[in-house]
Order: C-alpha cells, then structure tokens, then sequence
C-alpha cells in the first residue's frame, strides 16, 4: 500500500542518515590516527 511506501521510504531515509554519521564518525577517526602517526613520527625523526 502507499503507506507502507511512505513507512519504509522513511525508515530508509532515517538508515540512509545513521550510516552517513557513522562514515563521518570514521573519517574523524582516521584524521586523527594519521595526526598521531606523523607526529609520533616527528618525534622519532628528532631523536635519531
């Protein structure tokens, strides 16, 4: 029926929404992994 069109077309709107966040989550999360890495690679570089 058309309402369970306009129910699920929702639900995959709301699915659609969680998983851009999560890609955004995770795009955050691998900046800051490869800051830490270069820094740590920074350090090493002044100490040998």
């Amino acid at each position: 029926s058309i309402q369970q069109d306009i129910d699920l077309n929702g639900e995959l709107k709301q699915r659609v929404k969680q998983l851009e966040n999560e890609l955004k989550d995770q795009h955050f999360t691998d900046q800051n992994t490869i800051r830490e890495l270069q820094s740590r690679l920074a350090e090493l570089q002044t100490t040998l």
